[in-house]
């Protein structure tokens, strides 16, 4: 949580460097030399909990042989029961059927980690070519900075977006 705050806060002033509230954020933050500083420790610690995760994944799938990562009621990844699910679930906020019953994760669990798991790749990818950009054009083009700044740029605000409108509700604000 504290990275991914400190992710934000030092990021969205630069991607709205004209906004009214940006230079008051940036100049709290210690200035641009001390909040790219911060963005890049907070962003080597998600680094660092992305591939603790990826490695759990892989110890988990190869050394102890643990099934139902891909498929059955445990899995994370999308299945035709959660079609079903969400369609149960659209019925019911509409008041014409009951409540559906839900297998280990619902349909909307599965599509917040896919999410977050989807952002952190691309985030941190986009990141890396931006951090060291004398070392990515030895392999890619020069536009590829652009298409960097680009897509770390918006899929940051997507993702923050979504962590502050869906991902907090769904996770900390839901009744049951």
């Amino acid at each position: 949580v504290t990275s991914f705050l400190l992710l934000a806060a030092t990021g969205l002033p630069l991607k709205f460097a004209d906004a009214p509230w940006a230079p008051g954020l940036m100049a709290l933050l210690g200035g641009p030399q001390t909040a790219a500083f911060l963005h890049r420790v907070a962003a080597v610690v998600t680094f660092g909990y992305f591939a603790w995760h990826l490695g759990m994944l892989v110890y988990d799938l190869l050394v102890t042989k643990q099934r139902g990562y891909f498929w059955g009621p445990r899995s994370m990844m999308p299945q035709p029961r959660d079609l079903f699910d969400f369609i149960g679930m659209m019925k019911y906020f509409l008041y014409i059927g009951p409540r559906p019953k839900f297998d280990r994760f619902t349909y909307w669990e599965k599509f917040d980690y896919l999410a977050v798991f989807w952002g952190v790749a691309i985030i941190g990818i986009s990141g890396l070519v931006l951090w060291f950009p004398t070392a990515s054009t030895q392999v890619l083009p020069g536009w590829a900075l652009n298409a960097a700044y680009l897509m770390h740029s918006d899929e940051a605000l997507l993702a923050t977006g979504f962590i502050f409108l869906f991902h907090f509700f769904h996770t900390h604000l839901r009744p049951e």
